[in-house]
């Protein structure tokens, strides 16, 4: 089994005890339904409502009665990016629009992008994006309930969603200073085995090479709106991946946060980025980055 692998089953028992349910590597952890009770806060949590319908969120998304590790970032201006690792991880990238009382949640749109495109024969379902419609139930006190409506070859399918705050770091204002520091990545496909370190400078510029995979990283990190909350606006350019991973070799736009883990198989602070390339960009991309400051 890759390292890869490893790392995403070890983010699924992450979910899971958000969730409250056991965890091994030898089978799916049970279903989990929004409707059981809700969790307790985790450590550090704080829960005020000046942070409602926003948030830095982790925790589940039920694909046929199946909980698959999710986490999700939505901003107060409304942009929502949900990362979903099933058998085929995607990325959905959309908004949402804000009632006055949210008494019947906050509905919004968007594309879900598929996720580890690399090789010389990608799956099919790299070649388009879905269409899908998200409504969110609660946003409040840290936790995050709502559903997904993705338009497949198949038919349309409704993927609950439920997610709390994995830590009160989102509460942070988002500083050049904080985000400053050198990462190990991951997650994002052009890293193999831990052998990329993301370097981010005092000014938000952000690089990266792979040698693993030749990829070559240029980016910026600015924080978003008045940077009340740890959110960053997000670019990346990525050029001279080797032939399997050329699929990344575009431009990317996103969001990042800063978030941190207290964890058995890693402990400390995390650059997390959601990115994909624009609508009028020639193909949909989509990356998602899971950096470890070292």
């Amino acid at each position: 089994m890759g390292t890869t692998m490893n790392n995403r089953i070890l983010l699924v028992c992450f979910a899971m005890t958000l969730t409250l349910a056991a965890c091994d590597n030898s089978k799916h952890p049970p279903a989990i339904s929004a409707t059981q009770p809700r969790p307790s806060l985790p450590p550090g949590q704080i829960a005020d409502s000046k942070y409602d319908w926003q948030g830095y969120f982790a925790g589940v998304s039920s694909i046929d009665n199946i909980p698959y590790y999710s986490e999700a970032l939505l901003t107060e201006d409304g942009e929502l990016r949900i990362y979903i690792d099933y058998a085929e991880p995607y990325l959905f990238a959309g908004t949402v629009e804000y009632g006055h009382d949210h008494a019947d949640g906050t509905h919004g749109s968007g594309r879900l992008l598929r996720l580890e495109c690399s090789g010389s024969m990608p799956p099919a379902s790299c070649t388009e994006p879905l269409a899908a419609e998200v409504h969110l139930t609660d946003v409040t006190n840290g936790y995050l309930y709502g559903e997904l409506s993705v338009s497949t070859p198949q038919g349309d399918e409704a993927w609950p969603l439920s997610m709390t705050w994995p830590s009160s770091t989102y509460i942070y204002a988002a500083t050049l200073n904080r985000v400053q520091g050198n990462y190990v990545e991951w997650l994002a496909d052009y890293s193999r085995n831990q052998d990329t370190v993301i370097s981010v400078d005092t000014q938000g510029e952000l690089f990266f090479q792979s040698p693993s995979t030749g990829c070559t990283g240029n980016g910026l990190l600015t924080p978003h709106l008045a940077a009340a909350t740890s959110v960053y606006a997000a670019s990346l350019s990525i050029g001279n991946c080797a032939a399997d991973f050329a699929y990344l070799n575009t431009d990317f736009t996103g969001f990042a946060t800063m978030t941190y883990a207290d964890w058995e198989w890693a402990d400390g602070d995390f650059l997390v980025l959601w990115l994909d390339t624009p609508g009028s960009a020639p193909a949909a991309t989509a990356l998602v980055m899971w950096g470890l400051r070292k």
